[in-house]
Formats: C-alpha cells, sequence, structure tokens
C-alpha cells in the first residue's frame, strides 16, 4: 500500500506530466507521487499524438527550448538511464513567417542547428509537392518518438529514482482550505502533500476549473484528426516523404515505416464536449486524404487503415503555462502546449521542478 504523505503529487501522466515526475524524483525520491486515472501515455492528447519532435520553431522562445530538448530524445538513456527509441527522419515545416526573420532566427542557434536550412518548394518536389513559392524549413535532426513508449520509459525512470506511480487512481477533487492545498482525493482514497503541480491537460478539465478558474476560462480546445494509412507507390517504386507539417493548412504527416504514414488535420475549435467529440465523417476522410493524394508525386493509392479523433487544450499563445494558482499558493498549472507538448517537454520539466521546488 502506498505512502498516503507526499512532498509533491503529480495530477496527470501525460508527456508533461511523466517528464515532471521523473525531474523531481531525482531530487525527492519517494517523496514524488504520479497519479493517473488511466495508464501513463494512454490517455488525452499524449495517446493520441504524433510525437514529432524537431528543433524549428517560428516563435524564438519556443524553438529555445526545442534546440535545449531534441538531444534529450535522441540520446534518451544517457540523460534518464532508460532506453527509448527515437525515429530519425528529416522534416519539411511550412511557414507563413517572414524569410528574413526566419533566417535570422535559424542563424541565432546555428550553433547548435546545422541540420536546420530554408529550402524553397522544389527541392522536395519528388517527395512531397508543395504549392509554388512556399517557403519550407528543412529540419534533417527531426524525427519522432513513440507516445506511450516515451511516457512509460520516463515514469520507469522515475521509479528508479524512488518516485511512487499510481495508476488507474483518478482525482476526484482538491483537498483545499483556506487557500492552502492540502492534497487530492482520489477514487483510492486521499494523498496529502506540500504541494499540487496539475499537468492533467484537457481531460483533467472539472480540476482545472476548480484551482484554475481564472485561467481555465483562457484555454481553447484543439481537435486532432488523423488517419493511419497504407500508401500504394507508382509502378512499386518506394520513395519515403518528409516528415511534413503544414503552419498555414493545420495538415501534417509522418511516415511511419514503408508505405505506411499517419496524416491529420488540426481544427481549432471552442469548447469541445470531451464526453461526446464528433465522429470522424467521412468528409473529413476525404480532405485528409485529398489533400496528400495531391502533394504525393510518386503515390498512385491511399488506404486508410484506422480513423482517429482526439483534442487537446492550449492557450491562445500556442505556448503553454506554468503558473501558480491564486486559489492556492502551493499548486502549479504545467498544461496547455498541445501538439508541441512532446518536443518541449524535457525543457519544461526542467522549469516546472525548478518552480515546485522554490514553493
Amino acid at each position: 500500500m502506498p505512502d498516503k504523505n507526499y512532498n509533491t503529487i503529480i495530477v496527470g501522466g501525460g508527456i508533461i506530466g511523466s517528464s515532471i515526475f521523473f525531474e523531481l524524483s531525482k531530487s525527492l525520491g519517494n517523496k514524488v507521487l504520479l497519479v493517473e486515472a488511466k495508464k501513463v501515455g494512454t490517455a488525452g492528447a499524449t495517446g493520441k499524438t504524433g510525437a514529432i519532435i524537431r528543433a524549428f520553431d517560428p516563435v524564438p522562445e519556443v524553438m529555445e527550448l526545442a534546440v535545449n530538448s531534441i538531444d534529450v530524445f535522441k540520446n534518451f538513456k544517457k540523460h534518464t538511464g532508460v532506453d527509448n527509441s527515437f525515429f530519425h527522419h528529416d522534416l519539411a515545416y511550412r511557414t507563413a513567417v517572414e524569410s528574413n526573420k526566419i533566417e535570422r532566427l535559424i542563424e541565432k542557434y546555428r550553433f547548435e542547428t546545422d541540420d536546420i536550412s530554408v529550402r524553397d518548394a522544389d527541392y522536395f518536389k519528388t517527395r512531397f509537392n508543395f504549392p509554388e513559392n512556399s517557403l519550407i524549413i528543412h529540419d534533417k535532426g527531426a524525427g519522432y518518438v513513440d507516445p506511450q513508449k516515451t511516457c512509460r520509459s520516463y515514469a520507469l525512470a522515475g521509479c528508479i529514482h524512488g518516485g511512487v506511480l499510481l495508476e488507474g487512481t483518478r482525482v476526484i477533487s482538491l483537498l483545499n482550505t483556506d487557500g492552502y492545498c492540502q492534497g487530492v482525493k482520489t477514487n483510492k482514497g486521499d494523498f496529502f502533500a506540500d504541494k499540487v503541480i496539475f499537468a492533467g491537460g484537457a481531460e483533467g478539465i472539472g480540476i482545472l476549473d476548480e484551482l484554475f478558474p481564472e485561467l481555465s476560462n483562457m484555454l481553447r480546445n484543439k481537435r486532432i484528426q488523423y488517419l493511419l494509412t497504407t500508401i500504394e507507390p507508382i509502378n512499386k517504386s518506394h520513395v519515403t516523404p518528409p516528415i511534413v507539417l503544414d503552419d498555414i493548412s493545420e495538415f501534417y504527416m509522418k511516415p511511419i515505416g514503408k508505405n505506411k504514414a499517419l496524416m491529420g488535420k488540426v481544427i481549432d475549435e471552442w469548447d469541445l464536449d470531451l464526453e461526446n467529440i464528433s465522429p470522424f465523417s467521412n468528409h473529413d476522410k476525404k480532405q485528409i486524404v485529398d489533400f496528400f493524394k495531391q502533394q504525393l508525386p510518386q503515390i498512385k493509392s491511399i488506404d486508410v487503415d484506422t480513423k482517429v479523433v482526439g483534442y487537446d487544450l492550449y492557450t491562445p499563445s500556442k505556448q503553454g503555462v506554468i503558473e501558480l494558482s491564486s486559489i492556492a499558493s502551493n499548486c502549479l498549472f504545467v498544461s496547455g502546449f498541445s501538439g508541441q507538448g512532446f518536443k518541449l517537454a524535457p525543457e519544461i520539466s526542467k522549469a516546472a521542478s525548478k518552480v515546485s521546488m522554490a514553493i
């Protein structure tokens, strides 16, 4: 039976929560508790993300974090002591940001990002037909990880350092008294702590409303739709397309093996009913398939194997938040990073851990 008293309780075992769990466990050992309502890495946005890891981002502050984070995923065992796989794959990022600004940003980080360059659309035309006059960022050092395995690897690393993990543990409410949170009430009993970190994302929106009412009203939902597909090439020739992130149209693609790919589109929406998200319509499916049929020059057909609908939580700035609660002075909210959670998690977890330790 786990202890009932901790220094820190982390609510939510997605990529943000599990990476914070690892960081804090290195210092606090068995005084850190991670509670996850389901299985680590399976719920919410984390379980339905492409987990694309890249250094480039058009926002300088985000790129600085991404540059520092990408080395962790490429050398995961060195940083955590636990094995994990990084699948290296070059990435093409289309953006509407003015080219001179992009070039200055790349130059600023040149000493660490030699694999990033600006290309015109012609460079990729044998693998992907971008629209003419497109500004494409080529990130040759990018790739992707397995979302669930990576979260579980972080959680395992935390447990090795003594941290305590409780899966299937749903937080019902906070034990909040006179502006101080004493812990959490769960389906497995009450757990007490000096501080609580909320990293539950959209799936924990009820607790978020209770603890951060002024912040939760600012958060926005993102609907995620993707298809797992089998691609039939023309003349049986195989040309692997790059990972594609289109900041203009919101379409994206991640090759996941020979003639296999994840293809999707992001839709911004307000106030999604997370208990009743609208299903993947035939129109949605056709829109994604038609887009990539037009853009992949050596593809004869795209067959859909699986349709997936998910959601995410993010701020209007789409940069996420690390913020103390005005309701309970010992509670920290770390969420809203949307699809950037994986590529930023190592640096976010370090920053959040420093704030938490200082409370």
